[in-house]
């Protein structure tokens, strides 16, 4: 009710209001209501088919808070969705499950960097530049799937140089670490890819209190 009084009131001042992807599910929600996809999956779709238009920015690899698997990393996370290195943020298919006549219905896509456990702006720069750079790639190239992340990886270094010749922190694209994840009982779970789906933490701390140690020195 409360998502549709303000549709309502918007509405009538000329705006139309941007929902997380879980106002999609209300049947009598305005169609000019924007969606906000960050689960992934078919939501976007769904809300496309019902008529919203749609800003893709699915947690991964949209979320440019999650650990980036550098092995020299000096910031902290709390990695609720898992590993996003830059070579996985940049096979990033922000069109995936539309079909071609509903593809109109995608305004475009979003970087998000939620800062509980951010300190400053240089940690801010650090965690969210050198993604984001590769996002703007992705969103704004529409290159085919698979993409040729080492083509692209020299333009990206030059990027990088450039905005940290501006004083900008940012963070380098590798060398990336092998993790271990040990859970309690001792069930251990290796992880080399760029994005790890279990809920983890770099260090021994995590969003449900489950202890978690990573070595970083399994190669």
């Amino acid at each position: 009710w409360v998502t549709r009084h303000f549709a309502e009131y918007l509405a009538k001042k000329g705006k139309r209001i941007v929902g997380w992807d879980e106002i999609a599910g209300d049947p009598l929600l305005r169609k000019d209501a924007v969606v906000m996809n960050w689960r992934g999956g078919t939501y976007a779709v769904d809300a496309a088919r019902a008529g919203h238009d749609v800003v893709v920015c699915c947690h991964s690899p949209c979320y440019l808070d999650y650990p980036q698997r550098l092995e020299n990393d000096p910031y902290e996370y709390i990695a609720f969705g898992g590993w996003l290195t830059a070579e996985a943020a940049y096979q990033y298919d922000p069109y995936r499950n539309f079909p071609p006549e509903l593809r109109h219905r995608v305004l475009g896509g979003q970087g998000n960097v939620w800062t509980e456990i951010t300190a400053d702006q240089k940690e801010l720069e650090w965690k969210t530049y050198t993604r984001l750079a590769v996002l703007a790639e992705v969103l704004n190239c529409h290159t085919e799937l698979p993409r040729d992340w080492q083509a692209f990886r020299p333009t990206l270094e030059k990027r990088i140089a450039a905005l940290k010749a501006k004083g900008v922190n940012m963070a380098p694209t590798g060398p990336l670490r092998k993790a271990e994840i040990v859970f309690p009982g001792g069930r251990k779970v290796k992880w080399g890819g760029g994005v790890c789906p279990i809920l983890a933490s770099k260090l021994t701390r995590n969003a449900n209190g489950i202890e978690v140690k990573i070595d970083t020195a399994l190669k």
